[in-house]
């Protein structure tokens, strides 16, 4: 394996790892508690409309931004492989 791969399995990893955190903290009371550093209840975040506007707009900019690395890294071990060949 050489580093273009390595480079990008490893922002698939850390792309992966955003979106999964983003799921807990949206959906997982203890998560969220976490991080929040205060209990709250989620279901009550649910119900108020511009909590649950920001959860998912939250959602849909993490995948972006995730897909963003992913594509940046794929183009990087397209050029690598594309240079030693």
């Amino acid at each position: 394996m050489n580093r273009a791969t390595a480079l990008l399995i490893f922002g698939v990893l850390v792309a992966l790892g955003m979106v999964l955190l983003n799921y807990g903290l949206i959906y997982i009371q203890d998560v969220y508690n976490f991080f929040a550093l205060s209990a709250r209840d989620l279901t009550l975040l649910r119900t108020d409309y511009v909590e649950a506007t920001w959860m998912f707009q939250s959602t849909i900019w993490t995948a972006v931004f995730a897909l963003s690395i992913v594509a940046v890294l794929a183009y990087l071990y397209y050029l690598a492989k594309e240079e030693f060949e």
